[in-house]
């Protein structure tokens, strides 16, 4: 499968999402005022007929979700595939997964590289934290003592992972400390977002929308 088409199911299950949350409210608001009475009319509050339909819209809901969610994985696991030779090239000896998406994609990438060439890299997760400055957040990966650069720098070469960059900033400053270890390292995101200020060495989308990954975007962690 082509990224064209990976892009394509990106942008529908995104759709699907927004979609889902109209239908499910609509769903629970429906079958509130059959309940209630609010919203009936004489003949139609409380007959079998309509609470057997709304049952019916949910749980066609919920096997609707169920069934995006394992395709989604799939897709996942496709696009990772598809790059999978370029990562191949560059041999890393050490993935490093940046926020619990990176976690996942480099664990992905690391079973992915132990069937294709018997050998699974070990997995190092950091997490994004972040600091309050005044009203504002400012990303603060680098003061927080995750990278022991002098371990990892004796890994050999590194492969910098997360599974979707937005500004860009986590990234940049991981990737800048690990320079000034003098650690050799590639970067690899699932999804970038066009308005990102930091350029990746390998991402599989181009996009603002991130619908086809299945899990949920994980809030920023300020720092306690």
């Amino acid at each position: 499968m082509n990224k064209t088409l990976l892009s394509i199911a990106n942008n529908l299950f995104s759709l699907h999402d927004t979609m889902s949350v109209l239908v499910f409210l609509g769903v629970a608001l429906s079958t509130f005022g059959v309940l209630t009475g609010v919203i009936g009319v004489a003949g139609v509050v409380g007959s079998p007929a309509v609470l057997a339909l709304l049952v019916a819209a949910s749980l066609a809901l919920a096997g609707s979700l169920l069934l995006v969610r394992l395709v989604r994985w799939n897709l996942v696991s496709v696009g990772i595939r598809g790059d999978l030779d370029w990562i191949i090239s560059h041999k890393p000896s050490l993935i490093i997964g940046v926020g619990p998406g990176g976690a996942i994609i480099a664990g992905m990438i690391a079973k992915q590289l132990a069937i294709r060439v018997k050998r699974e890299p070990p997995v190092f997760v950091i997490d994004r934290v972040f600091r309050k400055a005044g009203r504002a957040l400012s990303v603060q990966v680098s003061k927080t003592g995750q990278i022991n650069v002098d371990l990892i720098g004796q890994a050999g070469r590194v492969l910098l992972v997360t599974s979707e960059v937005h500004s860009g900033n986590t990234m940049r400053l991981v990737s800048q400390e690990l320079d000034e270890a003098g650690v050799t390292h590639d970067t690899f995101s699932f999804l970038v977002s066009p308005h990102s200020s930091f350029a990746v060495d390998r991402h599989i989308l181009r996009s603002d929308h991130r619908g086809i990954l299945p899990w949920p975007d994980a809030p920023a962690r300020e720092e306690p």
